[in-house]
């Protein structure tokens, strides 16, 4: 019966996770992307019925077009790295995962550091999105579940693996899984770590947790890693 429960409660996390994620690419959407070129097309609009600038008043349009265009594509940025981290093909692995990492630390006033030991292996572009998710979830997790106040990170390649270790402090009590009782979202990613082929270990003190994560640089290679 618990493993009944345990797979429904990470079915309804997974349907929650699809839904909250598709909810919020429709608000970028249609709130940002949308809102800030039809207030473009606006003074578009404008400046076509006064060509002639109408005095301040088109300059200042003109000014504002360029915010709002400048708007548009910092919306576009960010829909296509929830898409597709554009740095993962531009600058690699580890130090797209210290980028992301850093970024949403800030955002939650979280505190950050990490080293990077080694170069990322080479590894096929849909291994590599995969390896992200998961640490992305490991992320989510800390900052939305455990609500971590500072966090480290290592980032570890050779040949043969991939290797992230994570050190949390602040942990909330009783954020931690417990035999029989884990939590969806962590659910969710031993689930995409066993396709990988990697292994997980992790160490518990007080109100800080330890996790390392290995995966095979020559692990599979899954068809969809989003």
């Amino acid at each position: 019966m618990t493993d009944v429960r345990a797979l429904q409660d990470l079915a309804e996390y997974l349907q929650e996770e699809t839904e909250k994620r598709s909810a919020a690419l429709a608000r970028a959407l249609h709130d940002d992307l949308g809102g800030s070129l039809t207030a473009a097309m606006m003074d578009v609009a404008w400046l076509t019925r006064h060509p002639t600038g109408g005095g301040g008043e088109g300059a200042v349009r003109l000014n504002r077009i360029e915010g709002s265009l400048t708007k548009a594509i910092e919306s576009m940025r960010y829909l296509v790295d929830e898409l597709q981290p554009a740095l993962l093909e531009s600058i690699g692995l580890f130090v797209a995962l210290s980028a992301h990492f850093g970024r949403e630390c800030r955002r939650y006033s979280v505190e950050y550091s990490d080293t990077l030991v080694g170069a990322s292996p080479p590894v096929e572009a849909p291994l590599a999105m995969a390896i992200f998710r998961i640490a992305q979830g490991f992320l989510l997790w800390l900052l939305e579940d455990a609500a971590a106040n500072e966090l480290r990170a290592r980032y570890e390649g050779d040949p043969e693996r991939l290797t992230m270790h994570f050190v949390a402090r602040g942990i909330r009590a009783g954020a931690m899984p417990s035999p029989g009782n884990v939590a969806p979202r962590l659910a969710s990613i031993a689930l995409r770590l066993r396709k990988l082929n990697g292994t997980l270990t992790s160490e518990v003190s007080n109100d800080s947790v330890t996790i390392q994560v290995q995966i095979p640089a020559r692990a599979p290679c899954p068809q969809i890693a989003a």
